[in-house]
């Protein structure tokens, strides 16, 4: 067949490469019509998969709308259906009708396949249980005005009718009702439980009262019971519905899978034939196309591979491969050596570039770290005029008074210098003196809180008797307190602390010269030391004006301008609190203030067991 082809002329040579050409091309259209009507057949099956796999999202779409949007409109319970719920159903009916027709795609698929589907209709089928037994929990649930919910508020309301003596039970009754309704928590039904007992034993004998209560507690647990059975993400009929949704998408997800590489192999068979056709009449083409430029076509192509492999190389490769072509006479020669120079030149070019590279590199990392120095020298100018201002505010503020007031008294004591007492003399000494020391004191409070703010202050922490230095801070304080005939009674028990010693000094002082200030003539302070396993705790309880409970949320705000005046209008810098939650932060501990109007203040002081802090002599 070789030598018979040999021996044909070019013409006929070329007639036997156009019909070979044409023949070959022919037969494989012919086949790949064949193929196209097969992958025509397998794109429907896959659209029934993408349209069954879409049809499943949008109803799991449509039930996590129902149970977000509709699932507590009154439209719900009175109609017992709602827009959403219609869509789902016809939905349901929708993948019921694809399920139905899915034995003509199976005979495409493998065994484990097939299984795949089947199960993702069977949980499909799950996933509709639940959600039909989840809406009928919903709607025994109900609402305000519906279901178990509708009549538990009920009761509520006509026990807040019929009970006004216990009306302020009943609300904190509601109050952890509606708790457990927003949270779902099981302590806020214990306190709900706590609650109603205490209710309970109170109108024991109230038979109507008690009648109306055990209905309101008997819908409770009722929707307690339900609440459990609902349940959420983690746990109930919702936590089975969302896993059955889950395995139904990634069990649909690998059905669709199946189809896909099935559909790839066949798109690949396809395309194969037909590169297949197309390259042999390409080939037949390609072999008369290098017997005549064979000898024409060689060195451009080992010119171009090699400029192909220095492209692709480091500037600094051995080019001793193109030293032939190079030797060339020709036109392929001269380009050779035109390309070798070329070359070269960006092979110096490219040193050039790599050193100014790393210059510039380096150039970069010195401005990154005067960048990071020139923002942390902002951020403290920023501390540091924060400072100032409040420094100034004080100032303006605070010390105004006790300054117009010595001005005040020297001016008086000037213009009547001669003509003063000796008792007129002793106001006058004893009131400078005592806005002079005013005026010390806002000065050492101020400069403490400055330090502390700017984090020069820092804690020293020792093992020391808690007790000891309490009785010391109290002696020093009960002749104070005795000026306004106040008690200062005392329960020390014996106690150790891991702490700053001086700074523990400061927050106990503080406190007990507010609870002197701020309590009555003749009233009593008690302080006390607890310890237990959570820690120690020093109580200091007064029986003076109290703090509301607006003021009680600003109190550790660090506000200058909020000094104060006790019952015998003693004045202070309004610092000592916020320097008391600073301190008692740095001593690993921490601050809790309860008050009421009229009634009286509570500070407790919380210091963690030496054993569970990590010792260390500063923070």
């Amino acid at each position: 067949m070789l030598s018979f082809f040999n021996r044909l002329s070019i013409r006929h040579k070329l007639l036997v490469a156009f019909a070979g050409i044409l023949l070959i091309p022919l037969l494989a259209l012919i086949y790949s019509n064949y193929l196209q009507n097969q992958k025509k057949e397998l794109d429907n099956k896959i659209e029934w998969a993408n349209k069954l796999e879409n049809k499943l999202y949008q109803i799991i779409i449509t039930r996590q709308r129902f149970l977000q949007y509709e699932s507590t409109t009154p439209d719900f319970f009175k109609n017992n259906s709602t827009e959403l719920l219609k869509r789902e159903n016809s939905l349901r009916k929708e993948i019921n009708q694809l399920l139905a027709s899915v034995d003509h795609v199976k005979t495409l698929l493998s065994d484990p396949a097939k299984n795949n589907l089947d199960s993702t209709f069977q949980t499909f089928q799950s996933s509709c249980r639940y959600f039909d037994s989840l809406i009928n929990f919903i709607k025994v649930k109900g609402i305000e005005d519906f279901g178990l919910e509708g009549n538990m508020r009920n009761k509520a309301h006509q026990l807040e009718e019929a009970d006004k003596s216990h009306l302020i039970l009943i609300l904190k009754i509601r109050r952890k009702e509606k708790d457990f309704l927003l949270r779902k928590k099981e302590t806020d039904k214990i306190a709900w439980e706590f609650l109603t007992n205490e209710y309970l034993t109170t109108t024991k004998n109230q038979p109507a009262i008690q009648g109306i209560l055990n209905s309101y507690i008997k819908s409770f647990n009722e929707l307690y019971e339900i609440e459990l059975r609902i349940g959420d993400n983690q746990s109930g009929i919702r936590s089975r519905m969302l896993n059955a949704h889950e395995k139904s998408g990634k069990q649909m997800t690998s059905f669709s899978l199946a189809l896909q590489e099935y559909s790839s192999f066949k798109s690949t068979t396809i395309l194969v034939l037909q590169v297949v056709s197309n390259s042999l009449g390409f080939i037949l083409s390609l072999v008369f196309a290098l017997l005549i430029a064979f000898h024409i076509t060689q060195p451009i192509l080992q010119l171009s591979r090699s400029m192909h492999e220095a492209t692709l190389a480091t500037p600094t490769m051995d080019m001793t491969e193109m030293k032939d072509l190079a030797e060339r006479s020709d036109e392929v020669g001269l380009l050779t050596r035109q390309y070798n120079k070329l070359l070269q030149q960006i092979k110096s070019s490219f040193f050039i570039i790599r050193q100014n590279a790393q210059t510039l590199e380096e150039s970069n990392k010195q401005l990154q770290i005067l960048n990071t120095e020139l923002k942390s020298r902002e951020s403290y100018l920023e501390v540091l005029n924060s400072q100032k201002d409040k420094f100034l505010s004080m100032i303006s503020h605070d010390m105004r008074g006790p300054l117009v007031s010595i001005m005040g008294f020297m001016d008086f004591y000037k213009d009547n210098f001669n003509s003063l007492t000796e008792e007129e003399l002793q106001f006058v000494s004893i009131n400078m003196n005592a806005h002079l020391k005013r005026v010390v004191e806002m000065l050492d409070g101020m400069l403490l809180w400055s330090r502390s703010q700017t984090g020069e202050l820092k804690a020293h922490h020792q093992l020391f008797e808690l007790s000891e230095l309490v009785k010391q801070v109290i002696d020093i304080a009960i002749p104070i307190a005795h000026q306004k005939e106040i008690t200062i009674e005392h329960n020390l028990t014996s106690a150790n602390v891991w702490a700053d010693k001086n700074m523990v000094q400061f927050m106990a002082r503080n406190l007990i010269s507010n609870a002197t200030k701020f309590s009555h003539p003749k009233s009593v302070i008690k302080v006390s030391i607890e310890s237990s396993e959570k820690g120690i705790h020093l109580i200091i309880k007064d029986a003076g004006v109290g703090i509301s409970q607006e003021n009680l949320q600003h109190l550790f705000d660090g506000h200058v301008n909020k000094s104060t005046f006790g019952t015998a209008q003693e004045q202070g810098v309004g610092l000592g609190l916020v320097l008391c939650k600073d301190f008692i932060t740095k001593c690993f501990g921490n601050i809790k203030i309860e008050s009421e109007v009229g009634i009286g203040t509570t500070v407790y002081l919380h210091f963690p067991t030496p054993s569970t802090v990590q010792p260390s002599t500063e923070v």
